[in-house]
């Protein structure tokens, strides 16, 4: 799973979107399932983390979210982390991506967003 995404100050496009993969690499099956995009700013308290519904692309089992971003949510520069929050039936919830990275900051998807000029 590729977890850099370029971004401008102030953008809310393009939208970030993943297929969620198994630590095996297989598609995670999404069906019965609500998905959020939480996300912080590097070096934020995470108690500071936002979490905003995500939408399921397609047939949940092809494993594809979306989040379409906000305003006020790529104000900030300049390194955000960002995960995926799947809530399956009972609100057990699992976190993506799930696997280990040897980039840091390891385990997140990490949103660049460079100044506007």
């Amino acid at each position: 799973m590729v977890n850099d995404f370029p971004m401008t100050q102030g953008d809310l496009l393009p939208l970030i979107d993943q297929v969620l993969l198994n630590g095996d690499d297989s598609v995670r099956d999404l069906t019965n399932c609500t998905v959020t995009f939480r996300f912080r700013m590097y070096g934020d308290d995470p108690s500071l983390a936002t979490e905003r519904s995500a939408t399921i692309v397609g047939a949940p089992t092809d494993g594809h979210v979306r989040y379409s971003w906000q305003p006020g949510d790529t104000d900030r520069t300049p390194l955000m982390l960002a995960e995926w929050v799947v809530y399956f039936p009972g609100t057990l919830p699992e976190t993506f991506p799930n696997g280990r990275s040897d980039e840091f900051p390891s385990g997140y998807i990490r949103v660049a967003i460079k100044p506007k000029l």
